[in-house]
């Protein structure tokens, strides 16, 4: 999404449902995809009070980057399509993998990124991101991104390559790993997870992987979320 940098609110007509995967692409070595892409509109449909609007760009629909995708998880109702108007909208898009790790979602977050003062603080958030001199508690022990399955509990949760849809974030503090909504033996729609027996891989700002078991202490995963949280964290070699 666009925001006006005099007030950093985010303008209901300049909504563009863009997401940080498309931002990646020239650093994945996917710079074609990324030149096909026109960033002046939209290049999704979602909305929060089902108004219509948006845009959708076909030359990028129905593309799978395999490098933002478990090779562990099936395929499942890819490319997803949901064609009612709500904040669900989306068409002929892939999933991925591994979802940007947020304190919250929409319900609880009224502001925009940059007017965010909450003490948990993630390094993504709503329309906006901390830059790295942001993250006071260290690069090497902040999430970035956390593993996510493909199948949560309905068919609609993303998050998704093309476009930004509702359960598009993923929130560790309110999940933690591997949680069974209901018995159904999948996550709900913001939950980390994977297909991994045990837990799932999670990026630190460092740009380094790890696979944290689904039975870590929740405080220390949690704290590991924040980029100013000053908890005191020791970083085992094995999670």
């Amino acid at each position: 999404m666009a925001r006006s940098a005099a007030t950093d609110i985010c303008p209901t007509a300049q909504i563009k449902n863009h997401t940080g995967y498309l931002l990646l692409l020239p650093y994945i070595d996917q710079q074609p995809m990324y030149n096909a892409i026109d960033f002046r509109f939209a290049t999704g449909q979602a909305d929060w009070r089902s108004r219509g609007g948006g845009q959708r760009q076909l030359q990028i629909e129905g593309k799978k980057l395999e490098v933002l995708r478990c090779p562990s998880d099936a395929n499942f109702d890819d490319p997803h399509s949901y064609g009612w108007q709500n904040m669900y909208t989306i068409h002929n898009s892939s999933r991925v993998s591994y979802g940007f790790v947020h304190r919250h979602h929409e319900y609880a977050i009224y502001r925009c990124y940059g007017m965010d003062y909450a003490w948990y603080k993630t390094p993504f958030g709503k329309n906006g991101a901390a830059k790295l001199s942001d993250i006071n508690d260290g690069a090497a022990q902040t999430m970035l991104l956390i593993e996510t399955p493909f199948r949560k509990w309905s068919r609609a949760y993303g998050p998704y390559l093309q476009a930004y849809t509702h359960t598009h974030n993923i929130l560790p503090r309110q999940y933690g790993i591997n949680y069974d909504y209901r018995g159904s033996g999948r996550p709900y729609a913001w939950g980390p997870g994977s297909r991994h027996n045990g837990g799932c891989h999670i990026l630190f700002g460092d740009g380094r992987v790890t696979f944290v078991n689904e039975s870590t202490d929740r405080g220390l995963t949690n704290a590991l979320t924040t980029i100013e949280g000053r908890e005191a964290v020791e970083i085992p070699n094995s999670f």
